[in-house]
């Protein structure tokens, strides 16, 4: 979730965002941006932007979903969420949150398939086709255009979007490639989980860690877990629909 260059900490930015249907409307003047958790907490909500991704297998328990167990410093440690997320870290991809999104997906989501590592995006087919237009007041001219759909929850501007992963899941190792801001990984749990149960005490499809497969054991779903599990959790139905459809 954060650039880094030499091992630098690079804060994430946020700004604040005018939500009218699926149009953004951001400014990036200096005065509207906030770097990092002090610099965005001086700004009024809505924050702009998070990124996530919903990964989704077809198994033969049914569509099957990604999720990390959250560890370390960061909101709602030891809660589930959708693998990958994280937020913008630049100017560029407050207007651009795909580069973001793809950037996340490269950090964070490691798919080995067959024992050899392969980009995901290869084998994955987009199901959340809604078009988002982010429009910028400092410089309309850099208005952008992009797929995906809006998510707002306590004061948060999401831009999710669903893929469905054309791969056997019995054929493909995930490995969760966050790092701290040292460069260490966290090595999360990853979960895969039917869509039609995201709530209570789950008993995963498959679990990854350490770019091992390990033996099923039941994980608590139970009450709320993360904003990204929630917005999963709103939209499981039509998911289910679109990636049987």
């Amino acid at each position: 979730m954060h650039a880094r260059e030499n091992r630098k900490i690079v804060p994430f930015v946020k700004t604040v965002a005018k939500i009218d249907g699926n149009v953004v409307t951001i400014n990036t003047s200096k005065n509207n941006l906030g770097w990092g958790y002090e610099g965005q907490e001086r700004l009024p909500k809505p924050w702009w932007t998070v990124v996530s991704t919903a990964f989704i297998f077809e198994t033969p328990e049914g569509p099957c979903v990604t999720l990390v167990k959250r560890e370390g410093k960061t909101r709602h440690s030891g809660k589930w969420a959708l693998l990958p997320a994280g937020a913008t870290d630049n100017i560029c991809e407050l207007l651009h949150p795909e580069e973001a999104m793809y950037r996340e997906i490269e950090e964070e989501f490691v798919l080995f398939h067959n024992g050899k590592q392969v980009d995901p995006m290869e084998f994955s087919v987009l199901l959340t086709k809604g078009r988002v237009e982010i429009r910028n007041e400092k410089a309309p001219s850099r208005n952008n255009k992009t797929s995906g759909e809006l998510y707002i929850k306590d004061g948060r501007v999401y831009l999710i979007r669903a893929y469905k992963i054309n791969l056997q899941l019995d054929q493909v190792i995930i490995y969760d490639g966050e790092e701290d801001p040292c460069g260490n990984p966290f090595d999360r749990l990853v979960a895969i989980v039917p869509l039609d149960k995201l709530n209570n005490q789950v008993m995963p499809v498959a679990l990854f860690k350490s770019k091992k497969r390990h033996n099923p054991r039941l994980i608590d779903l139970s009450c709320y877990q993360t904003d990204t599990l929630e917005w999963l959790r709103e939209n499981a139905n039509r998911l289910h629909k679109l990636i049987l459809s």
